[in-house]
């Protein structure tokens, strides 16, 4: 959120301006498909030649305290609702001080309401340079991996819950 987040949010398009392009471009008549066959992901291509974890010490970081209570929100609605609900960190070589403050705070909420929380942060599974775009995202390839991943939890998990297994 910035300044300006009251006057932006007034366009009805708002939450779609970083997809803008590629919704042109479909409406526009997408020959192929390709965009409806893959149903909204576009996959990231290239690999970084190298990779290193990358520090951000950003120490002026503040919570937002408006979007800690949208996630307690959602949990909530979930919990009411008797939803499954699982908030997951994705994989990222961008070790920022605040970014690791946020989700620490996140993770404190999802215990405080009995919420599962998985942090694949730092998992080494998923940093390796052939799966990584940029610092902020996954590759094809990569998210291919670890979308495999997290199915194959979600999947084991739930037989484990309807077995009545932990």
């Amino acid at each position: 959120r910035g300044p300006f987040e009251k006057v932006r949010s007034l366009s009805k398009i708002y939450p779609f301006n970083s997809q803008l392009l590629q919704m042109l471009y479909s409406f526009n008549g997408d020959q192929n498909g390709s965009i409806n066959l893959m149903k909204g992901y576009i996959p990231l291509e290239g690999k970084m030649t190298e990779y290193q974890q990358i520090t951000d010490e950003t120490n002026n970081f503040e919570l937002d305290p408006l979007k800690i209570s949208y996630i307690t929100r959602i949990i909530s609605l979930c919990k009411q609702n008797n939803i499954r609900l699982v908030i997951i960190n994705s994989p990222s070589i961008l070790n920022s001080e605040g970014e690791s403050m946020s989700f620490d705070v996140i993770a404190d909420i999802g215990k405080e309401y009995d919420t599962e929380v998985w942090n694949y942060e730092n998992d080494e599974r998923f940093l390796k340079a052939e799966y990584i775009h940029d610092v902020y995202h996954l590759n094809d390839e990569g998210a291919d991996v670890y979308t495999s991943a997290i199915a194959s939890r979600l999947r084991r998990e739930s037989i484990n819950d309807n077995l009545g297994l932990e």
